[in-house]
């Protein structure tokens, strides 16, 4: 039962964060918005599921489904219930709101993940605590990399550290490396 398992902290639910970016967005730590706004993130980290636009626990059971065919369209087949469905990648794309080319940015999951040294920008010189640590952080990076926590790469464990795609996500929120990620993929 997935409400067990919630109670039991095997499932870690995203928190709603638009409040927090929308602070933000007016002050000295705009490069927040800005960034999430290039890599085409921003319409993504804002979603909230009391606004109806998901639920987690039906994104959970897609996943646990979901099979991917080695095809040139990128179809995949799932169930609901007791029913199978398939589709191509462009068009579940277009069923969430990333059609219209939106869905043809970077795709951060085709790389392999970085490592602690690929975010060494996101620190001052002499930092508090060095990397993969968040909390030594320059603030804006620290916010960023806090938001992707809460919203897009949820999970349990350490919450202090940026691991596995964090860091890729951390990596790509450098001026000079900054790319626009496909929302879809992620």
């Amino acid at each position: 039962d997935s409400r067990e398992h919630m109670k039991n902290g095997c499932i870690v639910m995203p928190k709603a964060v638009k409040d927090v970016i929308e602070m933000h967005e007016a002050t000295t730590h705009r490069f927040v918005v800005e960034t999430l706004k290039n890599m085409g993130l921003y319409e993504l980290v804002c979603l909230t599921p009391s606004d109806g636009c998901y639920c987690p626990l039906l994104v959970r059971q897609f996943h646990c489904t979901v099979y991917f065919h080695d095809d040139p369209a990128h179809t995949m087949t799932w169930m609901t219930g007791k029913e199978k469905y398939s589709c191509n990648y462009l068009d579940l794309c277009e069923a969430l709101g990333f059609g219209g080319g939106r869905a043809h940015g970077f795709k951060l999951y085709a790389q392999q993940k970085f490592n602690k040294g690929d975010i060494a920008f996101c620190y001052p010189r002499e930092p508090t605590a060095r990397p993969p640590t968040i909390s030594g952080m320059f603030y804006s990076y620290l916010l960023l990399a806090k938001l992707f926590r809460e919203s897009l790469i949820s999970k349990s464990g350490d919450t202090s550290e940026c691991r596995g795609y964090h860091l890729n996500l951390m990596y790509y929120c450098s001026p000079e490396h900054r790319r626009r990620i496909d929302g879809c993929d992620l």
